[in-house]
Protein backbone atom coordinates (compact mmCIF):
# COMPACT_ATOMS: atom_id res chain seq x y z
CA UNK A 1 0.00 0.00 0.00
CA UNK A 2 2.86 2.36 0.76
CA UNK A 3 4.16 2.03 -2.81
CA UNK A 4 0.76 2.94 -4.26
CA UNK A 5 0.56 5.99 -2.00
CA UNK A 6 4.04 7.10 -3.04
CA UNK A 7 3.24 6.65 -6.75
CA UNK A 8 -0.05 8.54 -6.41
CA UNK A 9 1.58 11.38 -4.47
CA UNK A 10 4.40 11.61 -7.03
CA UNK A 11 1.93 11.72 -9.91
CA UNK A 12 -0.08 14.43 -8.15
CA UNK A 13 3.09 16.49 -7.56
CA UNK A 14 4.08 16.11 -11.23
CA UNK A 15 0.67 17.34 -12.36
CA UNK A 16 0.88 20.35 -10.02
CA UNK A 17 4.39 21.10 -11.26
CA UNK A 18 3.29 20.98 -14.92
CA UNK A 19 0.31 23.26 -14.18
CA UNK A 20 2.53 25.80 -12.40
CA UNK A 21 5.08 25.65 -15.19
CA UNK A 22 2.43 26.21 -17.88
CA UNK A 23 1.00 29.11 -15.87
CA UNK A 24 4.42 30.70 -15.60
CA UNK A 25 5.07 30.27 -19.32
CA UNK A 26 1.66 31.72 -20.15
CA UNK A 27 2.37 34.83 -18.05
CA UNK A 28 5.73 35.31 -19.75
CA UNK A 29 4.32 34.70 -23.21
CA UNK A 30 4.61 37.88 -25.30
CA UNK A 31 1.35 39.47 -26.35
CA UNK A 32 0.32 39.14 -29.95
CA UNK A 33 0.64 42.38 -31.90
CA UNK A 34 -2.45 43.92 -33.40
CA UNK A 35 -2.88 43.48 -37.14
CA UNK A 36 -4.10 46.15 -39.54
CA UNK A 37 -6.64 43.70 -40.99
CA UNK A 38 -8.48 40.76 -39.37
CA UNK A 39 -6.46 37.57 -39.37
CA UNK A 40 -7.91 34.30 -40.73
CA UNK A 41 -9.55 32.18 -38.00
CA UNK A 42 -6.98 29.38 -38.28
CA UNK A 43 -4.15 31.88 -37.86
CA UNK A 44 -5.69 33.46 -34.76
CA UNK A 45 -5.50 30.19 -32.82
CA UNK A 46 -1.77 29.69 -33.41
CA UNK A 47 -0.69 33.32 -33.00
CA UNK A 48 0.16 32.91 -29.27
CA UNK A 49 2.55 30.07 -30.17
CA UNK A 50 3.88 32.14 -33.07
CA UNK A 51 4.55 35.04 -30.69
CA UNK A 52 6.33 32.71 -28.27
CA UNK A 53 8.57 31.27 -31.00
CA UNK A 54 9.18 34.75 -32.40
CA UNK A 55 10.37 35.87 -28.96
CA UNK A 56 13.00 33.10 -29.09
CA UNK A 57 14.23 33.16 -32.70
CA UNK A 58 13.41 36.75 -33.68
CA UNK A 59 16.83 38.11 -32.73
CA UNK A 60 18.62 35.53 -34.92
CA UNK A 61 16.90 36.54 -38.17
CA UNK A 62 18.99 38.67 -40.52
CA UNK A 63 17.76 41.89 -42.11
CA UNK A 64 18.26 40.58 -45.66
CA UNK A 65 16.19 37.48 -44.94
CA UNK A 66 13.37 39.50 -43.37
CA UNK A 67 13.34 41.92 -46.31
CA UNK A 68 13.00 39.02 -48.74
CA UNK A 69 10.12 37.50 -46.75
CA UNK A 70 8.45 40.89 -46.38
CA UNK A 71 8.65 41.42 -50.16
CA UNK A 72 6.84 38.09 -50.70
CA UNK A 73 4.17 39.03 -48.16
CA UNK A 74 3.64 42.44 -49.78
CA UNK A 75 3.40 40.85 -53.21
CA UNK A 76 0.52 38.68 -52.01
CA UNK A 77 -1.02 41.41 -49.84
CA UNK A 78 -0.93 39.62 -46.47
CA UNK A 79 1.58 41.93 -44.81
CA UNK A 80 -1.32 43.73 -43.13
CA UNK A 81 -2.05 40.82 -40.78
CA UNK A 82 1.28 38.98 -40.50
CA UNK A 83 4.84 40.31 -40.43
CA UNK A 84 8.00 38.69 -41.79
CA UNK A 85 9.10 37.66 -38.28
CA UNK A 86 5.70 36.15 -37.53
CA UNK A 87 5.66 34.28 -40.84
CA UNK A 88 9.06 32.73 -40.10
CA UNK A 89 7.89 31.76 -36.61
CA UNK A 90 4.73 30.31 -38.15
CA UNK A 91 6.90 27.99 -40.25
CA UNK A 92 8.60 26.77 -37.08
CA UNK A 93 5.24 26.21 -35.38
CA UNK A 94 3.84 24.24 -38.32
CA UNK A 95 7.04 22.20 -38.40
CA UNK A 96 6.40 21.35 -34.74
CA UNK A 97 2.85 20.29 -35.57
CA UNK A 98 4.21 18.13 -38.37
CA UNK A 99 6.72 16.54 -36.00
CA UNK A 100 3.98 15.71 -33.48
CA UNK A 101 1.81 14.24 -36.24
CA UNK A 102 4.70 12.18 -37.57
CA UNK A 103 5.59 10.93 -34.08
CA UNK A 104 1.96 9.94 -33.48
CA UNK A 105 1.79 8.05 -36.78
CA UNK A 106 5.19 6.43 -36.17
CA UNK A 107 3.94 5.00 -32.86
CA UNK A 108 1.36 3.03 -34.82
CA UNK A 109 4.11 1.16 -36.63
CA UNK A 110 5.89 -1.89 -35.26
CA UNK A 111 9.31 -1.46 -33.61
CA UNK A 112 10.92 -3.28 -36.54
CA UNK A 113 10.04 -0.34 -38.81
CA UNK A 114 12.31 2.14 -37.02
CA UNK A 115 13.80 3.45 -40.26
CA UNK A 116 10.33 3.99 -41.73
CA UNK A 117 9.27 5.79 -38.55
CA UNK A 118 12.21 8.18 -38.80
CA UNK A 119 11.47 8.87 -42.47
CA UNK A 120 7.82 9.48 -41.62
CA UNK A 121 8.70 11.97 -38.88
CA UNK A 122 11.15 13.78 -41.17
CA UNK A 123 8.58 13.89 -44.00
CA UNK A 124 5.79 15.33 -41.84
CA UNK A 125 8.17 17.82 -40.22
CA UNK A 126 9.41 18.98 -43.62
CA UNK A 127 5.85 19.24 -44.87
CA UNK A 128 4.96 21.40 -41.88
CA UNK A 129 8.02 23.59 -42.45
CA UNK A 130 7.20 24.27 -46.10
CA UNK A 131 3.40 24.39 -45.81
CA UNK A 132 3.26 28.19 -45.13
CA UNK A 133 5.33 28.77 -48.29
CA UNK A 134 2.99 26.51 -50.28
CA UNK A 135 0.03 28.43 -48.88
CA UNK A 136 1.68 31.73 -49.82
CA UNK A 137 2.47 30.55 -53.37
CA UNK A 138 -1.11 29.34 -53.79
CA UNK A 139 -2.43 32.73 -52.67
CA UNK A 140 -0.04 34.41 -55.10
CA UNK A 141 -1.23 32.28 -58.03
CA UNK A 142 -4.88 32.92 -57.25
CA UNK A 143 -4.17 36.64 -56.85
CA UNK A 144 -2.43 36.86 -60.24
CA UNK A 145 -5.23 34.96 -61.98
CA UNK A 146 -7.91 37.14 -60.39
CA UNK A 147 -6.08 40.38 -61.24
CA UNK A 148 -5.53 39.37 -64.86
CA UNK A 149 -9.17 38.33 -65.09
CA UNK A 150 -10.62 41.62 -63.78
CA UNK A 151 -8.02 43.99 -65.29
CA UNK A 152 -9.92 44.62 -68.58
CA UNK A 153 -13.10 45.37 -66.63
CA UNK A 154 -11.38 47.98 -64.47
CA UNK A 155 -9.70 49.51 -67.52
CA UNK A 156 -13.15 49.84 -69.13
CA UNK A 157 -14.49 51.60 -66.03
CA UNK A 158 -11.50 53.96 -65.91
CA UNK A 159 -11.85 54.66 -69.64
CA UNK A 160 -15.54 55.53 -69.31
CA UNK A 161 -14.86 57.80 -66.36
CA UNK A 162 -12.01 59.60 -68.19
CA UNK A 163 -14.21 60.05 -71.27
CA UNK A 164 -16.90 61.51 -69.00
CA UNK A 165 -14.49 64.25 -67.92
CA UNK A 166 -12.90 62.95 -64.72
CA UNK A 167 -9.19 62.99 -64.09
CA UNK A 168 -7.23 59.78 -63.47
CA UNK A 169 -7.68 59.86 -59.68
CA UNK A 170 -11.43 60.34 -59.98
CA UNK A 171 -11.62 57.60 -62.62
CA UNK A 172 -9.80 55.15 -60.35
CA UNK A 173 -12.12 56.14 -57.49
CA UNK A 174 -15.17 55.43 -59.66
CA UNK A 175 -13.75 52.09 -60.79
CA UNK A 176 -13.20 51.09 -57.18
CA UNK A 177 -16.80 51.99 -56.33
CA UNK A 178 -18.34 50.20 -59.33
CA UNK A 179 -15.82 47.44 -60.02
CA UNK A 180 -16.05 43.79 -58.91
CA UNK A 181 -14.57 42.58 -55.64
CA UNK A 182 -11.09 41.12 -55.73
CA UNK A 183 -7.40 41.80 -55.12
CA UNK A 184 -7.21 44.41 -57.88
CA UNK A 185 -9.88 46.47 -56.14
CA UNK A 186 -7.87 46.32 -52.90
CA UNK A 187 -4.72 47.40 -54.70
CA UNK A 188 -6.48 50.34 -56.35
CA UNK A 189 -7.74 51.37 -52.91
CA UNK A 190 -4.10 51.41 -51.79
CA UNK A 191 -3.26 53.60 -54.79
CA UNK A 192 -5.96 56.10 -53.77
CA UNK A 193 -4.74 55.98 -50.19
CA UNK A 194 -1.16 56.70 -51.33
CA UNK A 195 -2.35 59.62 -53.44
CA UNK A 196 -4.21 61.08 -50.45
CA UNK A 197 -1.07 60.58 -48.37
CA UNK A 198 0.90 62.89 -50.67
CA UNK A 199 2.30 60.71 -53.47
CA UNK A 200 1.77 61.69 -57.07
CA UNK A 201 -0.41 59.50 -59.28
CA UNK A 202 2.63 58.21 -61.14
CA UNK A 203 4.43 57.30 -57.92
CA UNK A 204 1.37 55.57 -56.46
CA UNK A 205 0.80 53.54 -59.63
CA UNK A 206 4.49 52.67 -59.87
CA UNK A 207 4.44 51.50 -56.24
CA UNK A 208 1.50 49.26 -57.08
CA UNK A 209 3.40 47.87 -60.08
CA UNK A 210 6.48 47.13 -57.97
CA UNK A 211 4.36 45.61 -55.22
CA UNK A 212 2.45 43.18 -57.43
CA UNK A 213 5.22 42.44 -59.97
CA UNK A 214 2.90 41.19 -62.74
CA UNK A 215 4.22 41.67 -66.27
CA UNK A 216 0.89 42.45 -67.92
CA UNK A 217 -0.10 44.93 -65.21
CA UNK A 218 3.36 46.49 -65.26
CA UNK A 219 3.04 47.27 -68.99
CA UNK A 220 -0.39 48.84 -68.44
CA UNK A 221 0.82 51.05 -65.61
CA UNK A 222 3.92 52.03 -67.57
CA UNK A 223 1.74 53.15 -70.50
CA UNK A 224 -0.57 55.11 -68.21
CA UNK A 225 2.35 56.81 -66.45
CA UNK A 226 3.96 57.75 -69.77
CA UNK A 227 0.69 59.15 -71.12
CA UNK A 228 0.18 61.11 -67.89
CA UNK A 229 3.68 62.59 -68.07
CA UNK A 230 3.38 63.49 -71.77
CA UNK A 231 -0.02 65.09 -71.23
CA UNK A 232 -1.63 62.89 -73.87
CA UNK A 233 -5.31 61.97 -73.99
CA UNK A 234 -5.73 58.96 -71.71
CA UNK A 235 -9.05 57.68 -73.06
CA UNK A 236 -7.80 56.24 -76.43
CA UNK A 237 -4.72 54.71 -74.76
CA UNK A 238 -6.83 53.14 -72.03
CA UNK A 239 -9.30 51.73 -74.55
CA UNK A 240 -6.45 50.12 -76.54
CA UNK A 241 -4.93 48.71 -73.34
CA UNK A 242 -8.28 47.26 -72.27
CA UNK A 243 -8.71 45.60 -75.67
CA UNK A 244 -5.20 44.13 -75.53
CA UNK A 245 -5.75 42.75 -72.02
CA UNK A 246 -9.07 41.26 -73.13
CA UNK A 247 -7.33 39.49 -76.03
CA UNK A 248 -4.64 38.21 -73.66
CA UNK A 249 -7.33 36.90 -71.28
CA UNK A 250 -8.97 35.01 -74.15
CA UNK A 251 -5.60 33.57 -75.19
CA UNK A 252 -4.90 32.39 -71.63
CA UNK A 253 -8.30 30.68 -71.53
CA UNK A 254 -7.53 28.93 -74.82
CA UNK A 255 -4.15 27.82 -73.49
CA UNK A 256 -5.70 26.41 -70.32
CA UNK A 257 -8.33 24.58 -72.37
CA UNK A 258 -5.62 22.99 -74.53
CA UNK A 259 -3.63 21.97 -71.45
CA UNK A 260 -6.61 20.27 -69.79
CA UNK A 261 -6.36 16.92 -71.67
CA UNK A 262 -2.68 16.64 -70.81
CA UNK A 263 -3.35 17.34 -67.13
CA UNK A 264 -6.19 14.80 -67.09
CA UNK A 265 -3.99 12.05 -68.55
CA UNK A 266 -2.34 11.02 -65.30
CA UNK A 267 -5.58 10.83 -63.22
CA UNK A 268 -7.19 8.82 -66.02
CA UNK A 269 -4.34 6.32 -66.27
CA UNK A 270 -3.63 6.09 -62.54
CA UNK A 271 -7.13 6.10 -61.05
CA UNK A 272 -10.07 6.00 -63.47
CA UNK A 273 -8.90 3.36 -65.98
CA UNK A 274 -7.87 0.74 -63.35
CA UNK A 275 -11.19 1.08 -61.50
CA UNK A 276 -13.10 0.80 -64.79
CA UNK A 277 -11.19 -2.34 -65.77
CA UNK A 278 -11.82 -3.87 -62.35
CA UNK A 279 -15.57 -3.20 -62.60
CA UNK A 280 -15.74 -4.65 -66.11
CA UNK A 281 -13.51 -7.68 -65.51
CA UNK A 282 -14.81 -8.73 -62.08
CA UNK A 283 -18.00 -10.49 -63.35
CA UNK A 284 -16.01 -12.25 -66.08
CA UNK A 285 -13.33 -13.43 -63.64
CA UNK A 286 -15.97 -14.64 -61.16
CA UNK A 287 -17.77 -16.52 -63.96
CA UNK A 288 -14.55 -18.25 -64.96
CA UNK A 289 -13.85 -19.06 -61.32
CA UNK A 290 -17.28 -20.62 -60.81
CA UNK A 291 -16.89 -22.68 -63.98
CA UNK A 292 -13.56 -23.96 -62.75
CA UNK A 293 -11.56 -22.42 -65.58
CA UNK A 294 -9.43 -20.42 -63.12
Amino acid sequence: MKIEYIIGFSAWMCICFVILLMRKLYRKMPKVGKALEPRPPALKWVMPLVALVNNVIGSYLTVDYLEGVNAKLKRVGVETFISAEEFTSLRVVTMGFGFVLGWYLANMLTPENARLSILLILATSGMGLFYPNIWLNDLRQRQVNEILKTLPTYLDYITLAVEAGLNLSGAIDQSVDKGPEGPLRSELRKVLRDIKAGLTKSEALQAMSDRLDITSLRSVISSIVQAEKMGANLAPALRILAQQRRIERFQRAEKQAMEAPVKLLFPLVAFIFPVTFIILMFPIVMKFYQEGIL
